[in-house]
């Protein structure tokens, strides 16, 4: 399948009002219910022994980080040769399974997923859809990896590309399903299959994984030659982490505790693709940074000017998160 790299650059950013997409109660009432949920795995701050896990910097591997911040007991540190951000201690993996299944992410989904579906599916989804199938000349077959509800699969699909994902939520898999879409409730590291894929998608998955690098290996080993993977991942670079480190704030979205073990860097992006035999098509920032910090519902003229001045950060790649487009070399 032949790829067209001349059109991604062209699609129109969006601006997106955050409270509209995830009003500020339902982001408090998550924040504050996986804190509490997370507090069972400590004793006086301190991390229960047998729950947490040591690790080295998750996409460098090296062991040379500077302690950066504590959020609600969790400890992030930079990576002083990637620079990016991770979790460690980090809880170990069948905790984070189980939380995942049917443990506290199940209200994440029905909190703030499930009400934002309007401008997930006539927006933010329906962008990041044009922007992959700018890539190829005709539609082809796409997995998508943590599809949750749905909504890009379900744009995909209408589109005319061959659509699979896999997901671990069971509110996500009944959604999903009911959308006529089939979809397989396991992990990508049990995941197997025989077929080969055009284009494999993780949006918003690496960051909850132990092992990021090699998920990416194994995705580009079921992928057709100049096949395309795109992920979009948490910055270490962005403004709003830049803002949260120097300042005593720990925001409802972006940090999540436990659940986003890392956050990535440009040097961390050049890593993956040297390590694993991908080319970088395009990169591009998206983020929802100031209205994050201002945590406040203003009138729609100072809304539009809040999502213009987002519009600059994103632009000069300083958004809370990057958006990347990689093709099998």
């Amino acid at each position: 399948m032949g790829c067209i790299m001349a059109d991604i650059e062209e699609i129109e950013r969006i601006g997106v009002d955050l409270f509209k997409l995830k009003p500020i109660e339902a982001q408090k009432k998550v924040y504050e219910s996986y804190r509490n949920y997370l507090n069972q795995f400590f004793i006086d701050g301190k991390e229960k022994e047998n729950c947490f896990e040591e690790t080295a910097c998750p996409i460098c591997n090296k062991v040379n980080a500077k302690i950066l911040k504590i959020f609600d007991n969790f400890k992030y540190y930079r990576c002083r040769y990637c620079d990016c951000i991770y979790n460690n201690p980090h809880l170990k993996s069948n905790f984070l399974e189980r939380m995942y299944e049917n443990g506290e992410y199940e209200e994440y989904v029905k909190q703030l997923t499930l009400p934002g579906k309007n401008i997930r599916e006539n927006i933010t989804e329906l962008r990041k859809f044009e922007q992959v199938y700018s890539l190829f000349d005709k539609p082809g077959n796409l997995l998508d990896v943590g599809c949750g509800t749905g909504t890009f699969l379900h744009i995909a699909e209408k589109n005319g590309w061959d659509v699979r994902g896999i997901d671990l939520s069971q509110t996500a898999i009944e959604k999903t399903n009911s959308l006529g879409i089939k979809i397989e409730q396991t992990s990508f590291e049990r995941y197997t299959t025989k077929d080969k894929y055009d284009c494999i998608c993780f949006w918003g998955v690496l960051e909850h994984l132990n092992n990021p690098l090699g998920q990416l290996e194994k995705a580009c080993s079921i992928l057709n030659n100049h096949g395309v993977i795109v992920f979009e991942v948490p910055s270490s670079e962005s403004m709003l982490m830049q803002y949260v480190i120097q300042n005593d704030f720990t925001p409802y979205r972006f940090i999540e505790n436990a659940r986003h073990l890392l956050f990535f860097s440009k040097k961390s992006i050049e890593i993956i693709c040297n390590n694993i035999g991908l080319e970088l098509i395009y990169l591009e920032s998206n983020g929802l940074d100031l209205q994050t910090v201002l945590l406040n519902e203003f009138d729609e003229n100072i809304i539009g000017r809040i999502i213009s001045l987002q519009r600059l950060c994103d632009i000069n790649l300083q958004g809370d998160h990057y958006r990347v487009f990689l093709k099998k070399i």
